[in-house]
């Protein structure tokens, strides 16, 4: 295994490169489930990333630096692949609490990336938190596979 630079010169989505690149088939994430256990490896990893990514902005087009919030019911590999494609889309990611949609209303966090949640985030927004108009979902569900 070879290990990144520690120094300060890569930042969070670099260190995920860099593994994917000096780590491919190491394990990234292992759970189990009803089958025995299941290994995610950092190369894995790494492409539902940038499957994410792509999903907010294909070939990087639109603006650098938009504010997307995350909301969304699911396991911890997807949520990490959907903040860490988010940040290699070039966005700025902003996660919040499901009972903090008050936030929303006072930001300018306006795309979101929902799974489960889209009829508990059209019902949260129509109690007057968000207009439901302001809701844009960029997909409704991501894999790793």
């Amino acid at each position: 295994m070879l290990f990144p630079p520690l120094d300060g010169s890569l930042l969070l989505p670099e260190l995920f490169a860099f593994n994917a690149r000096h780590n491919t088939d190491r394990p990234f994430y292992i759970f189990s489930n009803a089958d025995g256990l299941t290994t995610v490896t950092h190369l894995e990893f790494y492409r539902a990333c940038h499957r994410v990514a792509h999903a907010l902005r294909p070939n990087r087009t639109g603006p650098e630096g938009e504010v997307i919030a995350i909301i969304a019911q699911t396991d911890n590999i997807l949520y990490a692949a959907l903040i860490v494609g988010t940040m290699i889309a070039g966005a700025i990611v902003r996660i919040f609490h499901l009972f903090r949609f008050h936030l929303l209303k006072v930001t300018v966090a306006i795309p979101h990336v929902s799974t489960k949640l889209r009829s508990r985030s059209d019902e949260y927004a129509a109690e007057d938190w968000l207009s439901p108009n302001n809701f844009h979902a960029v997909f409704s569900a991501c894999s790793l596979g």
